[in-house]
């Protein structure tokens, strides 16, 4: 693998492929968390984006961000979580 960006790498399993992916290729691994920009914001995305490919050419980006709430937040909130979710994954895929 070569120089890969991992979404939501301050969850559970993107800590843990962050850390097996530096670990185990010699490419550049760049993992973000809603720290680093927030995925919904097209703009800000598409500034991070911007600003990182002349210092870095992406060849993978494995998406694992997600809006995601504990309990029964999502039952009472179905349109929110769908319409975040989709909003991350297509300004994702276009800021690419």
């Amino acid at each position: 693998m070569k120089n890969v960006i991992i979404t939501g790498a301050t969850g559970f399993i993107g800590r843990a492929l962050v850390q097996s992916l530096r670990n185990s290729t010699n490419g550049r691994v760049i993992g973000m968390g809603s720290e680093t920009v927030d995925l919904v914001n097209r703009a800000a995305l598409f500034d991070w984006f911007e600003k990182l490919h002349w210092a870095f050419e992406c060849d993978h980006i494995i998406h694992l961000a997600a809006l995601y709430k504990a309990g029964d937040w999502p039952v009472h909130h179905p349109a929110t979580q769908f319409h975040v979710n989709m909003s991350m994954n297509v300004n994702i895929l276009e800021a690419w």
